[in-house]
């Protein structure tokens, strides 16, 4: 199975996220994801495991209480320094993961720091535009895509 973005690339969070789904919350089946891939999985979104956000998990925004899942992730910020002025009024980290969201009921995406996101208690789909075009699959509260976007 290859998640977009990243693909194979999981956060500690992001593994002891799934890790708990997979032994506690039901699983994630069909997606092909199993406990001990996940512990094999190299790190890339950086130390903390505070949020444990990854490509086709379903997220709740800490701040703005709102459902999405997320499509693609940014090691860190990405977008220009006006943007950030701008729009990032909390002033999030920018040396910590981003994450791009796809809102749920909504036909929008945003640009979300880590520290912002915690996994959404709800198993239910995210109702949004664009979720057909980026994933294939959703089982368990996790969305997958098993073809290439190129």
């Amino acid at each position: 199975m290859r998640l977009v973005g990243n693909e194979d690339l999981l956060s500690r969070g992001a593994r002891l996220w799934l890790a708990e789904a997979l032994l506690v919350g039901g699983g994630v089946d069909g997606l092909g994801l199993d406990a001990g891939a996940l512990r094999t999985r190299p790190a890339i979104l950086g130390a903390s495991a505070s949020v444990a956000a990854i490509v086709g998990g379903v997220v709740h925004h800490k701040l703005f209480d709102y459902r999405g899942v997320v499509y693609d992730t940014d090691e860190t910020f990405g977008l220009s320094e006006a943007w950030y002025q701008n729009v990032a009024k909390s002033i999030p980290p920018k040396d910590e993961p981003w994450y791009r969201v796809l809102v749920h009921d909504a036909d929008h995406e945003t640009y979300v720091a880590e520290r912002n996101l915690e996994p959404d208690a709800s198993t239910e789909a995210i109702n949004h535009p664009q979720v057909d075009d980026v994933f294939d699959t959703f089982a368990g509260g996790y969305y997958a895509r098993t073809r290439n976007l190129n």
